[in-house]
């Protein structure tokens, strides 16, 4: 790893970690580098790959890259959609997801929140608790000593991305399966799963409860009550992302469509029906009280992808919408629930799905 590479992500610990109050102790002395040497759009600032040794770094080539050549005109499968695997024998209710890039949780954890009250607006709401979501899930990640694993297996991606699915939260990236699960061993965590052969390597520990699953592009942590349940969700990732079992975006059409409506980076989440009308629409997709997730405006849906970017003073929000038939599209519902706060709002309407554009003149997430 070059000198530039182990600043930036030592800075991205300090960020992720530290910024939150936790995790300080265990990512003191990772790097000297200053807070302020992150780059403007967080990630390597080098055409070099090469390692120290003068090795290239040829890290696996991005889903988007192979979306790209399949599909032009559906649009590019994010960079994580092999994370998002198939949870069909795990639960019954709709399937719930989010992601968000590093970059955005550093910049909402850099900015001063000031005294502005919580937006009623879904195309709002739903990206703040994503955001929220993931804060959470590093806060307890920092406090126990995976940070630390995580910390030493980190290695430099494009595009790092949090996501949660099924009470686990994903750390996309690029990781050294060796150098964690070394850690693990010495912190006393016991491996009960996967291997060298299979691709990931899964860990446990009974006194906590907490399940980690490491691949070369994941870092997967669930924390709580139900280790057995956590262990087959994360495992269940582990072999969507190794190739091992298929992700769900390759068994299910509807959701592939939804899932090329997400942009790259940004904040997303995402609720579908498994082809049948959405039934979880209220505040039950986690487990926190206090992180609220608004579905209500998609009533009658049958799967919705929400998306927000933030471009200096400016938001954009985007919602793509399906449902079963164009008979069932509810577009005045969605007028007169989305975008209440928007300075624009457009929507589009084909066959059975409906396209929500909403324009901010504001870093709503401020």
């Amino acid at each position: 790893m070059t000198e530039l590479n182990r600043q930036q992500t030592g800075t991205y610990r300090r960020h992720l970690l530290g910024l939150i109050g936790a995790g300080t102790a265990a990512l003191a002395g990772c790097s000297d580098a200053d807070d302020d040497e992150l780059l403007d759009d967080g990630t390597d600032d080098t055409d070099d790959d090469s390692d120290a040794d003068g090795t290239t770094d040829e890290s696996e080539p991005s889903d988007d890259e192979t979306a790209d050549d399949e599909s032009d005109v559906e649009g590019s499968l994010p960079p994580y959609s092999s994370t998002l695997a198939s949870m069909d024998d795990l639960s019954s209710t709709d399937y719930f997801y989010t992601a968000a890039d590093l970059d955005t949780i550093v910049e909402t954890l850099d900015d001063d929140p000031g005294d502005g009250e919580m937006p009623n607006d879904p195309l709002l709401v739903n990206p703040i608790a994503t955001v929220s979501l993931g804060i959470y899930g590093l806060f307890n990640l920092g406090l126990s000593p995976v940070a630390e694993a995580q910390a030493t297996a980190e290695q430099p991606a494009e595009h790092p991305t949090l996501l949660y699915l099924e009470g686990a939260y994903v750390l996309y990236g690029s990781y050294d399966r060796d150098l964690a699960a070394g850690e693990l061993e010495s912190a006393g965590y016991d491996q009960t799963g996967g291997g060298d052969d299979a691709g990931y390597i899964v860990f446990t520990d009974e006194t906590s409860s907490e399940v980690i699953g490491v691949t070369d592009e994941a870092f997967i942590y669930s924390f709580g009550d139900d280790e057995s349940r956590a262990e087959s969700v994360v495992t269940t990732i582990a072999r969507a992302n190794t190739g091992d079992q298929s992700p769900k975006h390759d068994t299910d059409d509807v959701f592939e469509t939804l899932l090329r409506e997400s942009d790259e980076t940004g904040i997303t989440c995402g609720l579908y029906g498994n082809g049948e009308t959405l039934s979880d629409l209220e505040t039950d997709q986690v487990n926190e009280d206090d992180i609220n997730f608004d579905f209500a405006p998609y009533e009658g849906a049958t799967g919705v992808v929400q998306g927000l970017t933030v471009d200096g003073n400016r938001s954009n929000a985007r919602a793509t919408v399906t449902y079963e038939t164009a008979d069932d599209v509810d577009s005045e519902r969605l007028e007169d629930r989305l975008g209440t706060e928007a300075g624009s709002v457009d929507i589009e309407i084909a066959e059975n799905t409906a396209t929500v554009a909403a324009a901010y003149e504001t870093d709503v997430i401020d």
